[in-house]
């Protein structure tokens, strides 16, 4: 992530800082709002899709299966690095409150 290098790297009062944190909270911002309900909507779909099969393809449901664990695991990473540069970006700022919300 783009955000994490240039908070390594750059004064936080840097305009480069500035742009790479105003787009990492854009990113958090759509993945909070849409992760949860496309990931839903995304099984759903699926689901709908293997019941129109009369027979499905060989594989197709253990490929999509192994499709979903994808997604969820990388969802998983995602919301783990949000709350790794959330605490180092707190610390940063001597914050020491509660964590927030991934």
């Amino acid at each position: 992530m783009s955000f994490h290098r240039v908070a390594r790297a750059a004064p936080h009062t840097s305009k480069e800082f500035r742009g790479a944190e105003a787009s990492y909270l854009r990113a958090i911002q759509e993945v909070r709002v849409h992760d949860r309900e496309w990931f839903a909507g995304f099984v759903l779909e699926l689901g709908g899709l293997l019941a129109e099969w009369t027979i499905p393809p060989l594989g197709a449901e253990d490929r999509i299966d192994h499709f979903l664990d994808r997604i969820g695991a990388s969802l998983d990473s995602i919301r783990a690095e949000m709350r790794e540069i959330e605490t180092e970006q707190d610390q940063a700022e001597g914050n020491t409150g509660a964590p927030r919300e991934a």
